[in-house]
Parts: C-alpha cells; sequence; structure tokens
C-alpha cells in the first residue's frame, strides 16, 4: 500500500467517523422540534422507566464497544502496517457504530414519550464521539506503531 494511501485513508476514516454521527444528531433536532410543538405530559402519564433505558445502553454498551475494539485489534499488533491499518479501519467503525446506539435509543424514546429533556443525552454522546475520533497519536497508541510507522502514515 502506498504510503499517501494510508493518509487518504484516515481522512476518509475521519468522515465516516462523522457521518455515523449526523444520524444521531439530526435525528435529535427534528425530535427536539417536534416535541417543543406538543403540550407538556405529567408524570405518570406516559411509560416514564423508558427514559432510563438510553443511559442503561450508555453504560452496557460503551464498554462492550471498547472490549470488542481492544480484542479486534490485539491479534494485529505483530502484522505489517497495511495489515494493521484494514483491521483498525473495521475495529473503528463497528466501535463507533455501537456508540451510536444509545442516541439512535434517545431519539426514539423522546419521541415516544414527547419528552426532549431525555435529547441531552446526545451531547454526552458526541463527546464520546469527539474523544474517540482518529488521530495518529491515538491510532498509534491503540496499534502499538514504531516511529517509522507513524511517518508511513503522515507520509
Amino acid at each position: 500500500m502506498k504510503a499517501s494511501s494510508f493518509a487518504q485513508q484516515l481522512k476518509s476514516l475521519n468522515i465516516v467517523h462523522w457521518a455515523i454521527a449526523l444520524p444521531m444528531v439530526l435525528g435529535g433536532l427534528a425530535i427536539f422540534s417536534l416535541n417543543m410543538n406538543q403540550p407538556a405530559i405529567a408524570p405518570g402519564q406516559t411509560i416514564d422507566y423508558l427514559i432510563y433505558l438510553p443511559l442503561l445502553a450508555m453504560v452496557v454498551i460503551l464498554p462492550i464497544s471498547n472490549i470488542i475494539y481492544t480484542q479486534m485489534l490485539k491479534k494485529h499488533y505483530q502484522k505489517p502496517l497495511s495489515v494493521k491499518f484494514k483491521a483498525y479501519k473495521s475495529a473503528f467503525i463497528i466501535r463507533d457504530s455501537f456508540f451510536e446506539i444509545p442516541g439512535i435509543l434517545t431519539c426514539i424514546i423522546a419521541y415516544i414519550l414527547g419528552n426532549s429533556f431525555i435529547l441531552i443525552i446526545i451531547p454526552a454522546i458526541l463527546l464520546q464521539f469527539y474523544s474517540n475520533r482518529p488521530v495518529l497519536k491515538k491510532i498509534s497508541y491503540d496499534l502499538r506503531l514504531t516511529p517509522d510507522q507513524e511517518k508511513e502514515i503522515l507520509a
């Protein structure tokens, strides 16, 4: 694989990363605008326990996604850079997809309940997306890259 190809793939991965978060953000904005025009519902008139479902999903899914991510990468530590990078892309997209689940679930439950307050979870998930974006320092740490391999990615 050409060195410039790594840089191009890194840019593409960054686009994919934010594209995965986009439906969650757009869904949250759409639900918020729909719920603004609805009358307030008193507690007890809805299925209030559903509010806790996105929080539970965050608590359960985020650690599971990180475990799957590290397990997928562990198999490739001693392999060439091209193999490592392919494994990284796959693991990264899978982890990001898991991150999206609590956000989409939040949008669905906010729509069902007519409660926009629960949408506050989405910025918390976006912070998680931001902290896990594909930057060279993080990629280098996750894949155990040598300085030469880092230079090869940047070239």
